[in-house]
């Protein structure tokens, strides 16, 4: 079971990679896959998001004003 979660996961990442122009943006400030998930957690222990959307937006918005 836990391998198909990872799997799962794997894919959901892919397409978000492939077709979330947002998701692209706050990639693109992380170097490896694995500091940009890091970040996330950050985040999420910090703040409260109303969505998914507005926790990416937030990353890389606040990432472009220092």
């Amino acid at each position: 079971m836990y391998c198909l979660l990872h799997l799962l996961a794997f894919q959901m990442h892919s397409l978000l990679d492939i077709n979330d122009e947002d998701y692209q943006k706050a990639r693109a400030y992380a170097r490896r896959r694995d500091e940009f998930f890091n970040e996330l957690c950050v985040l999420l222990r910090r703040n409260l998001f109303e969505s998914w959307q507005e926790l990416i937006v937030f990353m890389y918005s606040d990432l472009d004003t220092g």
